[in-house]
């Protein structure tokens, strides 16, 4: 079992992460912010990250940035709607060159989102973290 932290400001997506990797065996704590869940990563430790890219209050790129400052082997899954007229940039891209391991676009799938925390729970520890250090 696996202590999970999610930061999405979609409360409906975070009842649909959590059930899965509740689902799973794992323990999820959820934060609505980026600021909110760094609060919650300092405070706890984490196996995992699982960060929305748009969210109020620190959006997602700064939040990897931020986790894999502290942490250059904490695992990261970045996640996002995609690209869109008001964001037009592949920021999920970006995501991975800040630090995450694995980016998945929304809408999520049950299976995908399983095999991503799988995955990343079980990356070398050489394969993980910022690869900027």
């Amino acid at each position: 079992m696996a202590k999970i932290l999610l930061m999405d400001d979609d409360g409906s997506i975070c009842e649909y992460v959590e059930l899965i990797l509740a689902d799973a065996g794992h323990d999820v704590t959820i934060a609505s912010d980026g600021f909110k869940g760094m609060e919650a990563f300092k405070s706890k430790h984490f196996d995992l990250v699982i960060v929305d890219i748009f969210m109020p209050e620190m959006e997602g790129i700064e939040t990897i940035q931020e986790l894999a400052r502290l942490d250059k082997c904490l695992p990261i899954i970045a996640v996002s709607g995609g690209i869109s007229d008001r964001y037009p940039l592949d920021y999920l891209n970006m995501a991975k060159k800040f630090g995450a391991q694995i980016t998945l676009r929304k809408p999520l799938r049950s299976e995908e989102l399983k095999f991503a925390v799988h995955e990343c729970l079980h990356l070398p520890s050489s394969e993980r973290g910022n690869p900027f250090p």
